[in-house]
């Protein structure tokens, strides 16, 4: 009757939708720790990260060991984990599934990474003491 006192409807930027779909995963991985990285001796390689994904944590910490120019590790981002957090959102064969999960992975892995690396320069433990503290307190 009064279509002038409606709003117009606003449509999502793609940018805007890609960014609402990444903060929803990242919020449901972050409950009760997820996002906490975990250091996993077991581990050996990349492939045996990814061919035991389906029972490892989201992020792992792995194959750490002195060298002459310090301490170097791995980490890895569960890919399997990710995929199917983002597949509570949207179907695999939606244009959102694969943009979202890779960034979704590069994120974490970056931030992850870039994090460890400041708590091992701080404190001087290795990734193995500085998750074993995040998993404690």
């Amino acid at each position: 009757m009064f279509g002038w006192f409606k709003k117009p409807k606003q449509e999502l930027t793609d940018a805007e939708m890609g960014s609402t779909l990444k903060a929803l995963v990242v919020g449901v991985l972050s409950q009760h720790g997820g996002l906490d990285p975990n250091y996993r001796p077991d581990v050996l390689s990349e492939e045996d990260f990814e061919a035991r994904s389906a029972e490892l944590p989201l992020i792992v910490v792995w194959g750490e060991h002195d060298t002459p120019e310090g301490l170097a590790f791995s980490m890895s981002v569960n890919k399997h984990l990710v995929e199917k957090t983002v597949l509570g959102f949207v179907a695999r064969e939606d244009q959102w599934f694969l943009p979202a999960r890779n960034q979704i992975v590069e994120d974490l892995r970056t931030a992850t990474f870039a994090a460890m690396m400041k708590a091992v320069e701080a404190t001087g433990a290795p990734p193995s003491a500085v998750c074993r503290s995040m998993s404690s307190g």
